[in-house]
């Protein structure tokens, strides 16, 4: 098996403090699911992902292969597409706007995602 560089950058600061938070136990808690990836390991990557490389979703799978994340969320990058990204946003967005009351809406009262 060949070595690959992979990067770091400012993981070794971020995660651990994202872990005392307890942010993917708080999210799995809120919105649990049956999915092979929880939403947890999800929002981490999207956390660590806008904090570290902040790009469109569809450029968070090949940053994700130059990381070490994948041994660490236990997430592969094959696993990590847009679609799933989207989704996985998506079906968060209820719990988190019923804690955010004043998140935008539109003229009809609908939310920016309707």
């Amino acid at each position: 098996m060949a070595l690959r560089p992979r990067q770091m950058g400012a993981l070794p600061l971020l995660y651990p403090i994202l872990e005392v938070l307890g942010v993917r136990q708080t999210v799995n808690e809120l919105v649990p699911t049956e999915a092979d990836i929880d939403l947890g390991r999800v929002v981490l990557l999207l956390t660590l992902h806008r904090l570290l490389a902040p790009q469109p979703l569809y450029q968070v799978q090949d940053w994700l292969a130059e990381t070490v994340l994948p041994e660490v969320l236990g997430i592969t990058p094959q696993q990590a597409y847009d679609n799933r990204l989207g989704r996985a946003l998506d079906r968060l967005y209820p719990t988190w706007a019923s804690y955010e009351p004043g998140w935008p809406v539109g003229p009809s009262g609908s939310t920016i995602w309707t």
